[in-house]
């Protein structure tokens, strides 16, 4: 039974080490969405300057359209992180099912060796009552 226990605690350690790596993920994914409100708001902000000071307007565009490109590249780096982490919770799907598998698995050795304890007491016992039985008899008649 000791050999279920340790794959089943190697498992859990799998597990752990595989859900550690996701909240990574997700940490850097709501730091790029950050990034893009931080681009999104301050692209808001310059439109409202540029509408203001007409003499702005000429910058503008070349601004916005750095904006806009460095938004293109966080999204880019956002789908990248959420077919990571698509990943990463099919990894943790499967080791979870293995673990769950490994854990049946031992439950039903342990039911099996209980029932055979079990068949091995009850036996002995009714050795033990057979035995009693007899030997009075045996006395008596012998």
């Amino acid at each position: 039974m000791k050999h279920y226990t340790t794959l089943i605690r190697i498992k859990k350690q799998e597990i752990d080490a595989l859900r550690k790596q996701l909240m990574e993920f997700v940490q850097q994914q709501d730091i790029l969405e950050q990034l893009i409100q931080n681009l999104q708001k301050e692209l808001e902000d310059e439109t409202a300057l540029a509408q203001a000071l007409t003499d702005m307007g000429v910058f503008f565009g070349d601004y916005s359209e750095a904006n806009k490109k460095k938004q293109e590249q966080v999204y880019e780096k956002i789908a990248a992180l959420e077919q990571k982490i698509a990943e990463l919770n099919h990894k943790i799907m499967i080791a979870f099912g293995e673990q769950k598998k490994i854990e049946l698995v031992k439950a039903a050795k342990e039911e099996e060796e209980r029932q055979i304890r079990e068949l091995r007491e009850q036996q002995f016992l009714d050795n033990l009552a057979t035995t009693r039985w007899k030997s009075p008899h045996e006395t008596h008649y012998g």
